[in-house]
């Protein structure tokens, strides 16, 4: 086994501690992260199964151990060891031990209940006994903290860039054999604004983003992204003390490099107002000595960005200034909000402020039911409402009519049932009313699905034309109230 040919097997089960070689972008910075596999389990062991790809077709079944242990020194002999073990194939003395392969390690791995493979390619990891915040026989307590697992570090993976209808990663969850679903972001506040506010970061740029640059030297470092919407109640139950505790309260930017793997969240200022709450993106340029700077200012465990650990620099510079510039933008985004019935308001301004405070740049809707994650056989839905937004304020008539855009991501052709049931919120408690204290309630307007208009019902079933469909929705807004749409979308099927 050449080094060139398998230098990815190489380096994840014999290399820790070696560093990423110049200019890949596979791996990470220091060869230290998978070492945290390791820790996480009681005897520091784990089991790889794994089926390669090669260029000519060929693929190759390899199964291997390996234990990270410390180092140590035995006085009979004399000699020091590094404390890590393999176990695999036979070796030759001091050669190294090679994974066992093809029929021998299917049978290893299957025996020890690993997934099946089913001829796709990739690599499966087993942590022996795993050393968590829950015990093993709160099955509802161990799936919550996974899940908030994968939701806080993971969720970037979990959005599926605009326009594409999967997303750049799958997760699945089992507890004892028993699949526990993995909440969608979009169902799981506050982690819907941080979605949008990174959909804005990858279409940069947009009138929705903010560039943050160097002047000397003169660079453009990335982009920044901002989310604003009210705040909504959490899906894991704030009661339960279970691994991550997610914020009551979002205010934070959450920092990462192009790989969209959350570094660091860096706490803002709440909004004055606390029915809201806001969420913001930052992701460094990929220009490769901008995202090289950055990646040095981390320490091994990729949790933070720290200028100060670099040398005198443009890196450290780059990395400085940026985090300087995302907090002048949390400044800048989140001041002391004005009052919407000011009276030097003119026209429209008011009924947008009142939305832009209550709704803009937030939706509250989504595709999934409201509820709580627990371990159960329920299965995540594809069909997904994402991308909520004010898109304008018309006056029509005696009326004021907001426009609000959409996104439908579920496969082309599916049959499916949009509903609105538009509502006032109300100041202070947020509670959702059906008719303005004047007596004036929202009403639908209209309806618009890839440019095809509808009429105004609360409810619309349509096939949708494209795995991914854009839509706009018309409303009515009563004076001086805001406005939730309260959109939904299901199967036809589920009716």
């Amino acid at each position: 086994m050449t080094e060139e040919e398998d230098s990815r097997f190489v380096r994840f089960l014999r290399n820790i501690g070696a560093p990423r070689r110049e200019g890949s972008h596979s791996g990470g910075t220091y060869g230290y992260g998978k070492s945290s596999l390791f820790s996480l389990g009681s005897c520091q062991t784990v089991v790889v199964d794994s089926l390669t790809q090669e260029e000519d077709g060929t693929s190759e079944r390899r199964f291997m151990a390996s234990r990270m242990g410390e180092e140590f020194y035995d006085p009979e002999t004399g000699r020091s060891f590094t404390g890590r073990h393999w176990w695999g194939a036979g070796a030759p003395a001091g050669g190294a031990v090679d994974p066992v392969r093809n029929e021998e390690a299917t049978r290893l791995a299957d025996g020890l209940g690993m997934p099946d493979r089913k001829g796709r390619s990739g690599t499966s990891v087993m942590i022996l006994d795993p050393t968590l915040e829950v015990e093993w026989d709160d099955h509802e307590g161990l799936a919550e903290h996974v899940q908030k697992a994968f939701l806080w570090f993971f969720w970037p993976k979990m959005v599926p860039w605009p326009g594409q209808p999967l997303s750049p990663m799958e997760f699945a969850l089992e507890v004892e054999g028993q699949p526990c679903e993995i909440p969608s972001v979009e169902s799981t506040p506050p982690f819907h604004l941080y979605a949008e506010a990174l959909q804005q970061v990858r279409s940069a740029p947009n009138g929705d983003t903010r560039e943050v640059r160097s002047r000397r030297p003169k660079a453009h470092l990335g982009w920044m992204g901002y989310q604003r919407g009210l705040h909504e109640e959490r899906t894991f139950d704030s009661d339960r003390d279970v691994g991550i505790s997610i914020p009551d309260v979002s205010r934070h930017v959450a920092l990462m490099r192009p790989a969209e793997l959350v570094v660091k969240y860096l706490e803002g200022t709440p909004l004055p107002n606390n029915r809201l709450e806001w969420a913001g993106v930052f992701v460094c340029s990929n220009d490769e000595e901008i995202e090289q700077a950055f990646a040095a200012s981390e320490p091994p465990t990729h949790d933070d960005w720290n200028p100060r650990s670099l040398p005198k620099s443009p890196k450290r510079t780059y990395v400085n200034v940026a985090l300087t510039r995302i907090k002048e933008l949390m400044d800048e985004l989140n001041p002391e909000r004005r009052d919407p019935s000011g009276g030097a308001s003119e026209g429209l301004a008011p009924a947008a402020d009142m939305l832009g405070g209550a709704l803009l740049s937030g939706d509250g809707d989504r595709a999934l039911p409201r509820h709580r994650p627990k371990g159960g056989h329920s299965k995540p839905r594809a069909l997904k409402l994402s991308g909520l937004k004010l898109e304008k304020l018309a006056a029509e008539g005696q009326k004021t009519v907001a426009t609000f855009r959409f996104q439908v991501v579920g496969r082309a052709g599916t049959s499916v049932v949009l509903s609105a049931d538009p509502a006032i919120v109300t100041e202070g408690s947020g509670e959702l009313l059906g008719i303005a204290p004047d007596g004036d309630k929202p009403e639908i307007r209209g309806w618009n699905l890839s440019g095809e208009n509808h009429s105004p019902s609360e409810s619309l079933e349509v096939c949708l034309p494209e795995d991914s469909t854009e839509g706009e929705l018309r409303v009515t807004v009563p004076v001086g109230v805001a406005v939730r749409p309260r959109l939904a979308v299901r199967e036809a099927a589920d009716e």
